[in-house]
């Protein structure tokens, strides 16, 4: 499982007041109204996972358009933060250290491909006695798709 990267809205002032009149006032399913609100406004913009490149989620290109600099503006909002889901803060500048940093790992088609020759050597293993090599069932689901942009990875469901 990837850690999914996610961009939020700044609090204004007026809505930090707003929570902590509910917190004051023990008001705890207002608060919790006001949170889950908060938290339905996030916005997953990418994931990393484990020796593969980072995947940008184009989110249908309503936030930003499939170039560095587009996603750039955009993760540099400053009324926006960007939050993984360790709850870790992160810098637009630190994004692209990550993104740098797995640029040379594995893509969605070389992952589909390492699972398919390992199926293949387990399925020749396990059947050496009649020298049965089994042909794997991978294949894309017809509704991804992954593309590539200005150097950079990105899903889509389509």
């Amino acid at each position: 499982m990837g850690n999914y990267f996610y961009i939020y809205k700044k609090l204004t002032e007026e809505e930090k007041n707003d929570l902590w009149k509910a917190i004051e006032n023990n008001l705890i399913s207002d608060l919790f109204q006001k949170v889950n609100k908060l938290n339905d406004e996030k916005i997953c913009f990418g994931e990393l996972d484990k020796n593969q490149q980072f995947l940008f989620y184009h989110n249908k290109f309503k936030y930003y358009s499939p170039t560095k600099e587009s996603i750039n503006n955009f993760l540099s909002d400053p009324n926006k933060i960007i939050i993984d889901s360790q709850n870790k803060v992160y810098t637009p500048e630190e994004i692209w250290k990550i993104v740098d940093d797995n640029a040379d790992k594995m893509n969605n088609q070389q992952i589909i491909e390492q699972k398919a020759t390992e199926y293949e050597i387990a399925s020749y293993l396990a059947d050496e006695a009649t020298m049965i090599l089994a042909k794997p069932i991978v294949q894309y689901s017809p509704r991804f798709c992954e593309f590539y942009n200005d150097g950079l990875r990105f899903y889509s469901m389509i």
